[in-house]
Formats: structure tokens, sequence, C-alpha cells
């Protein structure tokens, strides 16, 4: 099972952001074309209805206008609650040269990491954002994280910091 739905389960990135949703180097090189491959990755997946792709982009990307959620370390984590989805769904993208993501410490992001979450479940939703943000904190995963050269590797990844952080 990919997405959690009860909020008094505690939330395994490893199951939101599956190998499959991982994309390891970008084409696209800014904010915007960004969000539109990882959503485009989520259609591929079909975790999002090809019909709902272009709104869901303009609900992450207005989110994005509220506060940059790249917060600094190399880290993005674009998201939304949407009705487009009913369980939770992400993508994430590593890249090594890094993009331009207005990051509050001016400096280029390497990991981004978006979720998309049901309208009904807040409380897991915030759940998953501290769990990203906890990987932000940490230099040594990030930097795993930012050499990784498969989803796989990545996935791996995410399970091991799953279990060593309660998920």
């Amino acid at each position: 099972m990919r997405a959690t739905k009860s909020p008094h389960v505690t939330a395994n990135l490893a199951d939101v952001f599956p190998p499959e949703a991982v994309i390891v180097g970008l084409e696209k090189r800014t904010k915007d074309g960004i969000v539109g491959e990882m959503v485009q990755r989520l259609v591929e997946n079909q975790c999002i209805a090809p019909a709902d792709a272009h709104s869901l982009v303009e609900m992450v990307l207005a989110r994005e206008q509220l506060g940059s959620t790249a917060l600094g370390n190399g880290i993005a984590f674009p998201h939304c609650r949407a009705s487009v989805t009913d369980t939770f769904v992400g993508a994430i993208a590593i890249d090594e040269e890094g993009i331009e993501f207005n990051s509050l410490d001016k400096g280029l992001v390497h990991i981004v990491f978006l979720l998309v979450g049901p309208l009904t479940d807040r409380e897991t939703h915030f759940e998953l954002l501290g769990r990203i943000a906890g990987i932000g904190r940490q230099k040594p995963m990030l930097l795993q994280l930012r050499g990784s050269s498969s989803p796989e590797e990545v996935s791996d990844l995410l399970k091991e910091w799953d279990a060593d952080n309660g998920g």
C-alpha cells in the first residue's frame, strides 16, 4: 500500500515516496518546470488523474507563493492538500547540480519532496511534512540522498529513515 489513510497511523515516507516516484536528475530547471515534472510523475504512476495535473501544479505553485518551502540545506518540500487524491502521494527529485527554488538560505536546492494529501487528513499531512523537515536537519542523510544514483537507493534510505525515526 502506497499511502497512509488514518491520522493515527505513523506515516512512512518510503510508502508515500516509492521508487517509481523518484526522479534522479531533473530535466526542467525552473521551480514551475520542476513542479510540473514531478506532478507528471504522479500522473504516470496513476496517483493523479491526467485531467487534474494542471490544476495540481497551480495549487502547489500557489502554496509556494505564500512562502518558499525551500527552508535551507538544499532541500525543498512543495506541498498541498487537494481533492485530486484520497491518499498521500508524492514524488522526489534529486539533482546534483542544484536548482534555484527561492531558498531562504539563498542556496541551490538538490532534493525536492513533492507531497500531495487529501483534504480530509490534515494531521497526517503535517506529520509527513515534519518527517521531511527532519531529513532537512540531518546533514548525513541529505548528503546520502543527494549522492543517490538510483530510485531504489533513495527508497532504501527512506526505509532506513522511517525505521530509525519512528516510521
